[in-house]
């Protein structure tokens, strides 16, 4: 499990290049479709909507903290204001921003592209009872991979464990 978050997490590689790690900031914003996901911290998307849209500030000479709030509010604003989804993720592609579509697990798991991987398999817990679980991501070409079969109920393989452990302890120790 280790090695496979080293291999997955978007970070590693900077470690490995010993090049410095920059925060990926992101913030969730209501907008028109759904919430979206805007890879930006607040002055950075400030500044951009400032500068590519004249998104103006409503009270510049306030208090840092009234400041703050009142441009989330004209963000907010901006973000609803669009007439839709597409034309909204126009407008942050045009200004360098990043985003991304906040989607509900249930969907993803519903897409196309999970369904035809067989992302989600049926086991068969201890109880007989049948249930769906996520398999594990990885494919080798010649072996099988993913779940027989539920998670064990307590105790269901005390006696074999303690059995092989005896047999373990039994061995006289190497003296090589």
């Amino acid at each position: 499990m280790l090695e496979a978050m080293l291999a997955t997490d978007d970070y590693t590689h900077y470690s490995i290049d010993e090049h410095p790690v920059r925060s990926a900031r992101g913030e969730v914003w209501p907008a028109p479709g759904g919430p979206i996901l805007i890879s930006a911290d607040r002055r950075y998307l400030w500044r951009q909507l400032k500068t590519c849209f004249g998104v103006a500030d409503p009270d510049p000479d306030a208090p840092l903290e009234d400041k703050l709030r009142v441009r989330a509010g004209v963000m907010a604003d901006w973000f609803a204001a669009h007439p839709d989804r597409d034309a909204l993720k126009r407008d942050l592609e045009s200004a360098g921003l990043a985003w991304a579509d906040i989607r509900h697990a249930g969907d993803v798991l519903a897409a196309p592209s999970v369904a035809g991987r067989d992302t989600v398999v049926e086991v068969t817990d201890g109880d007989g009872e049948k249930r769906s679980v996520a398999r594990m991501p990885y494919r080798f070409s010649d072996a099988a991979s993913g779940p027989v079969r539920g998670v064990p109920e307590p105790g269901e393989h005390t006696d074999a464990i303690l059995r092989d452990w005896t047999r373990r302890t039994d061995r006289p120790a190497r003296t090589d």
